[in-house]
């Protein structure tokens, strides 16, 4: 159950990949040097993990979220000395308006983590997960990733309402870019447009954005665009080259992106969803 991961290679997945693994091995660990390029989310279900961000590092009790942003180095595993650790685990894009809810209390650079104390918390939130998981991994489930998407975001909400006044809201100017980002997407945009709208230099714009919303500027708007892609040719008739104008890509590079974020054509992927 090694993994050595040395890029962001992970399966192909549109919206969010999900786990429940009951670790036995000792030894079992999984290593990201360069991280991915989603977000990944825990609970420690029974037993004890080790999370680590090179020199950063927690130990997971039972109750305990763990969250990590894209593109941050890390590791886990089974806490040596454990029997046995038990975790439910997702990888996931967030949709657009999610972002406000990831702020979470660092626990260390680039690990952030939730202890849930309360009996009936836990309960909510332990069902919520498992919900996540068993959506989206039901075999044959018509709507199924939808399912599990409106699980997650559940599950997100109820932690934001566990941490309530402790968690911290974004930057009313990040927010401002945000909400101008997701209603504007086929305008050209750059760090250095974004940041003068905010009256902020674009070195210090891009350090808070990716230090609020887990990723750069430019990388939030790029997925914002291919989430918007997929609504469009899943929901209308639209042509390629029409949905690629309307979300801000030129129609090349657009075919080229899409299949690297799904793994399929455009065409390929609204074929793929009018058969289901």
């Amino acid at each position: 159950m090694n993994q050595d991961i040395v890029g962001y290679d992970m399966p192909h997945y549109l919206h969010l990949l999900t786990g429940h693994y009951m670790v036995q091995e000792p030894r079992y660990y999984a290593r990201r040097p360069r991280g991915t390029n989603d977000w990944l989310l825990t609970a420690t279900l029974s037993g004890r993990g080790r999370f680590g961000t090179g020199p950063g590092q927690l130990v997971a009790e039972p109750r305990d979220l763990v969250m990590i942003p894209p593109r941050t180095k890390h590791d886990y595993g089974a806490l040596p000395g454990e029997n046995e650790w038990e975790l439910i685990w997702a990888h996931f894009h967030p949709r657009a308006h999610w972002h406000d809810w990831l702020a979470w209390p660092e626990h260390t650079p680039g690990l952030m983590r939730m202890p849930i104390v309360d009996d009936r918390d836990w309960r909510e939130v332990k069902a919520c997960f498992r919900r996540v998981h068993n959506y989206a991994t039901g075999v044959g489930r018509r709507y199924g990733q939808d399912l599990a998407m409106n699980a997650l975001e559940r599950l997100l909400l109820c932690c934001q309402s566990i941490l309530a006044s402790e968690q911290p809201r974004l930057d009313e100017r990040i927010l401002t870019v945000l909400q101008f980002i997701n209603t504007e997407l086929a305008q050209e945009m750059d760090i250095a447009s974004m940041a003068e709208s905010v009256s902020l230099s674009p070195s210090r714009f891009a350090h808070v954005f990716r230090q609020q919303v887990g990723v750069s500027p430019m990388h939030y708007l790029d997925l914002q665009r291919l989430q918007r892609a997929t609504q469009l040719l899943e929901r209308t008739t639209k042509s390629v080259s029409q949905i690629a104008f309307e979300v801000g890509f030129d129609p090349v590079h657009f075919s080229l992106r899409f299949k690297q974020h799904t793994g399929l054509s455009p065409r390929a992927y609204r074929a793929q969803k009018m058969s289901a």
